[in-house]
């Protein structure tokens, strides 16, 4: 039994491979390319569109959303968002020290410090409990179509 947010699960997980840290770093691959493109990357109506563009979708780019982000960004992301968990870092901290030597990005200490001071509130009062049906937010994402075809479909 897998247990997590279904756009945010390993390639692995939904293969039947027991995850491991490598399926927390495509985690935060996802969470970090959503972050920088302001838009979903494995988010679809259908969960078995979802979990097909997760495990056979190619890597997507950072730079064909952004074309001005870093190509080492890029190539951080491709990495952590790899399908096959043995080419993903192998922790956060080599994520961290990966995403803190491109030198133009704010160091993870002080984002971690304005997080703290602008989501005090969230932090104290944890995560929302109340439970979200899969896909009801997104069938009527504008951009459903754009996300398609960016996994490789055409959906």
């Amino acid at each position: 039994m897998a247990k997590g947010m279904l756009a945010y699960l390993a390639p692995e997980v939904f293969l039947g491979v027991p995850a491991g840290p490598a399926a927390d770093i495509f985690a935060l691959g996802v969470c970090l390319f959503e972050a920088l493109t302001g838009r979903p990357l494995y988010r679809f109506a259908r969960m078995s569109d979802t979990c097909e563009a997760i495990v056979e979708a190619p890597v997507p780019s950072l730079r064909a959303r952004q074309p001005s982000a870093p190509a080492a960004l890029d190539g951080i992301l491709r990495r952590a968002l790899a399908k096959d968990p043995a080419t993903r870092q192998a922790s956060a901290a080599q994520l961290v020290v990966a995403l803190d030597e491109l030198g133009s990005l704010p160091s993870s200490e002080v984002l971690a410090t304005f997080v703290a001071s602008v989501c005090r509130e969230e932090r104290a009062s944890g995560p929302p409990l109340e439970p979200t049906e899969f896909g009801r937010d997104w069938s009527a994402c504008p951009d459903a179509q754009d996300l398609a075809v960016h996994a490789g479909g055409t959906r």
